[in-house]
């Protein structure tokens, strides 16, 4: 049972992730990577370049990485801590005894709940056996 899972996760995962890497290592842009179109076939002319890129992009030569690198630790840390805060406060003020408290915690579940009932609506009609879609392609194909 272990060996489907791994070869799952291996072409799903592992597999983009190394290639990822590798394309890393090598000077890949939408200008020199192979790409077919029709009958017109590119072959790749990217080079080799090792750790270059990110001795680049670390050495700060454009000076862009470390600033980038603040903001992006600042925008986390502050969503985070509004996020949790906000929850919090939302928690805290919702088990108190108000009143409409059980209209402001259904209106604080439906954006949580209502995506899944749609997903689960439109599969229910694409499974319907009457007039649903896979019961058409099913009769389609003589199944």
């Amino acid at each position: 049972m272990v060996t489907p899972v791994a070869l799952v996760i291996t072409v799903l995962v592992l597999y983009p992730l190394g290639y990822g890497f590798y394309q890393s290592l090598t000077n890949a842009n939408e200008s020199n990577v192979a790409s077919t179109i029709g009958a017109f076939h590119r072959p790749a002319t990217y080079d080799f370049v090792g750790l270059d890129n990110y001795w680049h992009v670390l050495s700060g030569a454009d000076g862009d990485f470390y600033p980038r690198l603040v903001w992006t630790v600042v925008w986390t840390v502050s969503c985070v801590v509004l996020q949790v805060g906000l929850g919090m406060a939302l928690a805290v003020l919702l088990n108190r005894e108000m009143r409409l408290r059980g209209f402001y915690r259904a209106l604080l579940i439906l954006p949580w709940a209502v995506p899944s009932f749609i997903g689960v609506f439109a599969w229910r009609l694409m499974l319907n056996s009457q007039y649903g879609v896979f019961n058409e392609v099913i009769t389609a194909l003589g199944l």
